[in-house]
Formats: C-alpha cells, sequence, structure tokens
C-alpha cells in the first residue's frame, strides 16, 4: 500500500493507493497517530484487491 501524504490549510490529505494489506493499514495507524491535523481526509478510491468500502 501507497500512502501519501499532503497537508492542506484546514486539513490532512491521505491518499491510499495499490494492493492493501492488513500490516500496511497497522503501519498507516501509527504513521497516522504522529501526525498534528485536527482534520483528516482519506482518500481510499485507488485501493485494489480489498473488500473495505471507502463511502
Amino acid at each position: 500500500m501507497t500512502i501519501k501524504l499532503n497537508e492542506e490549510a484546514e486539513f490532512l490529505k491521505i491518499r491510499l493507493s495499490e494492493t492493501f494489506h492488513n500490516d500496511d493499514f497497522i503501519e498507516f495507524i501509527v504513521a497516522l497517530g504522529e501526525e498534528k491535523a485536527e482534520k483528516i481526509l482519506i482518500d481510499g478510491t485507488r485501493l485494489e484487491k480489498t473488500d473495505l468500502t471507502y463511502k
């Protein structure tokens, strides 16, 4: 899973792409915990081979 972080004026935008694995998601949660943003937008529309819903 590829994780891209972009800081916008009012929120942290995170784009997730490629194949999803549970281990990757744990790394993502740890990385997310290190951020100081009050608002976070997670874009999972480009994830592949996953049954997670992003709606």
